[in-house]
């Protein structure tokens, strides 16, 4: 749908043409920019930038969670280390034969009984509850 133009006498023919040819230009980019702007490409870019926003706070909370969980891990296998080595002491005394009384004794069997029920324990925590928690796959709230 063309427009008709006339040419005012105030103004050179040729300054008047320039500026409808700019005109025409400048109407060509707005209709231009509007339609770039409505492609459904441009839409589905937006879409792909929120998704990989979410998935990225997701990611940020999944490697949370696995510090944690790492961390909690590194926690108790030094609990279990700790266990063990007191319980290897207290076995050694045991079979050393330097504890004479019969209630040390005793005591110090009770002792070593809990160390192995113990060192189960952190070592159930370490087999399960870590595994447990990485199935899950989702980051804490």
């Amino acid at each position: 749908m063309a427009k008709e133009f006339t040419l005012s006498a105030s103004f050179p023919a040729a300054d008047q043409w320039r500026l409808l040819d700019l005109a025409a230009v400048d109407a060509e980019l707005d209709r231009l920019a509007h339609r770039r702007k409505s492609l459904p490409e441009i839409a589905e870019l937006a879409s792909i930038g929120d998704r990989l926003a979410a998935l990225s706070d997701r990611l940020v909370g999944a490697q949370t969670e696995l510090a944690d969980l790492q961390r909690a891990a590194a926690k108790a296998e030094a609990d279990v280390a700790q266990v063990r080595e007191r319980a290897r002491r207290d076995r050694q005394l045991l079979d050393s034969g330097s504890v004479s009384s019969a209630k040390e004794l005793g005591n110090l069997s009770h002792e070593v009984e809990s160390l192995a029920k113990r060192q189960a324990e952190f070592l159930d925590v370490l087999r399960f509850d870590r595994p447990a928690a990485l199935r899950r796959g989702r980051p804490r709230a």
